[in-house]
C-alpha cells in the first residue's frame, strides 16, 4: 500500500486548462457588449459577472477543502491498517 501512494504521490500532475474555449468566447462576447452597452450598463454587467465569479471561486475552495479532507483521512486509514497488518 505505501507503494502504491508513493506512486501516486511521485507523479506529477498534468497542467492544462481546460476552460481555455470558454475563456476565448467569454473575451469575444464582452467586445460585442462593450460595443452595444452604454457604460452605465457594462458597470452593472461587470459587477453582476463579478459576484458569478466569488460565487463560483468560494464553490471550488469548499470542494477542494473538502476532498483534502477526504484524502487525508482515507491515507491515515490506510496507514493504520498497514499498521495492523504488520
Amino acid at each position: 500500500m505505501t507503494k502504491r501512494i508513493w506512486e501516486l504521490l511521485s507523479v506529477p500532475p498534468k497542467i492544462t486548462c481546460p476552460v481555455q474555449e470558454e475563456e476565448e468566447r467569454i473575451r469575444a462576447n464582452m467586445q460585442l457588449l462593450k460595443a452595444d452597452l452604454t457604460p452605465m450598463q457594462r458597470k452593472l454587467l461587470l459587477r453582476v459577472v463579478d459576484d458569478y465569479t466569488l460565487i463560483a471561486e468560494k464553490t471550488g475552495v469548499e470542494a477542494f477543502e473538502q476532498g483534502f479532507r477526504y484524502a487525508a483521512s482515507l491515507m491515515v486509514e490506510c496507514f493504520d491498517r498497514e499498521g495492523r497488518e504488520e
